[in-house]
């Protein structure tokens, strides 16, 4: 038996066969394709959301909540809108604005009640050249956020990581020794931190 093509060419039925066999398995394949790199793209989109916070209090939460400023404490606690707060200042004409350092976020459990809380940066500006950076404590009280306290870090250092282990804080950073210029801090120093009796004390090391 014999199959004809289109230019009345004598093809043999497993020739054919074999074409369409082919044919078949390439256009699968491709189709195959398509649909695993739509759904890479999902499942990479999918993880940017999971490793933009892992653990603690959801980052809308923590962009929202209320929080003081050891840096300004006359103003009190004020509400921030989407990880930021400005207002005037008396400390400069152009105001005091503070915003949180999103990818200096810590999570875990800091006063033992099996819930992750969160440790903040916070940095904070009176339109100068100064950044002011300080760490914050928000205590996660049924899944809301309460703040626990601050305590400043200095002008321009650098913050290298924030991490949660054992019920302590602990900030890798960067400050600055006595001829260091202010852009640039050269001593690495790791500051310990705990919560004690609903307060955020800096441990000192012995």
């Amino acid at each position: 038996m014999i199959v004809k093509n289109y230019l009345n060419t004598k093809i043999p039925t497993s020739l054919a066969l074999l074409i369409i066999l082919l044919l078949s398995v390439l256009v699968g394949r491709f189709a195959w394709q398509n649909y695993m790199d739509d759904n890479a793209e999902r499942i990479g989109a999918s993880q940017v959301k999971i490793l933009e916070k892992k653990g603690g209090l959801s980052l809308t939460k923590l962009k929202n909540a209320e929080y003081e400023t050891c840096w300004n404490p006359g103003i009190g606690k004020v509400k921030f809108t989407n990880g930021t707060f400005s207002q005037p200042s008396q400390l400069s004409n152009e105001g005091w604005s503070v915003s949180i350092v999103e990818d200096k976020i810590a999570s875990g459990d800091l006063n033992n009640d099996g819930k992750e809380d969160d440790a903040l940066i916070l940095v904070g500006s009176a339109g100068g050249n100064e950044n002011f950076y300080e760490l914050v404590v928000v205590l996660n009280y049924n899944g809301e956020p309460v703040y626990a306290g601050c305590h400043k870090l200095g002008d321009r250092v650098k913050i290298n990581s924030v991490d949660i282990k054992s019920g302590e804080i602990i900030v890798d950073l960067f400050i600055h020794a006595e001829n260091d210029s202010l852009c640039c801090p050269t001593i690495r120093e790791t500051f310990k931190y705990q919560i004690s009796g609903n307060k955020l004390i800096k441990m000192i090391e012995i």
